[in-house]
């Protein structure tokens, strides 16, 4: 199981969508383009982040084999930098950033993400994906902007946001 965060049309969205002219669905993936983007900034700056408010601390022989191994303990989650680029480097190999027609997904296969999202029996959970209303208020704007961009291609013009 993968780490991610999903954006996915209905049958009866595409269906509107393509009443409005949008037939291929090809400028929803601009959408989607970029609400990826600013998963990926906003990822980025997630993990560069100092402080450790938003995650139990770490135990003792944790915070020692870190110091061996990193040469510093904090700030938790990113010792080598892999995790966290799989998050928001594209070139990643365990990045997703999978855009179709009528779905996007963002996010990363890293199985050490897998641990850190969820937690085990000898780890605490240190949520990596979480709920975000700044970033859902950005993603729907960039949709919002999609949609009054395809109206106004089909001659109906609006100035008030369409997507609440």
């Amino acid at each position: 199981m993968a780490d991610k965060a999903g954006i996915f049309l209905t049958p009866e969205s595409a269906a509107i969508l393509k009443k409005l002219g949008d037939k291929d669905l090809i400028r929803l993936k601009e959408a989607f383009r970029g609400i990826g983007k600013d998963f990926r900034q906003y990822m980025k700056l997630y993990f560069s982040t100092p402080g450790t408010a938003r995650f139990d601390d770490l135990k003792e022989a944790t915070k020692k084999a870190k110091a061996r191994l990193y040469g510093t303990v904090y700030p938790i989650l990113t010792a080598s930098g892999d995790m966290a680029a799989s998050f928001y480097d594209k070139a990643h190999s365990q990045n997703i950033s999978l855009i179709g027609n009528t779905a996007a997904e963002f996010g990363s296969s890293s199985g050490i993400a897998q641990y850190h999202q969820y937690g085990t029996k000898n780890m605490s959970r240190r949520r990596i994906l979480i709920s975000d209303d700044r970033r859902d208020l950005r993603w729907k704007r960039i949709i919002n902007n999609y949609l009054i961009k395809l109206l106004k291609a089909n001659g109906i013009n609006t100035q008030e946001g369409i997507w609440q």
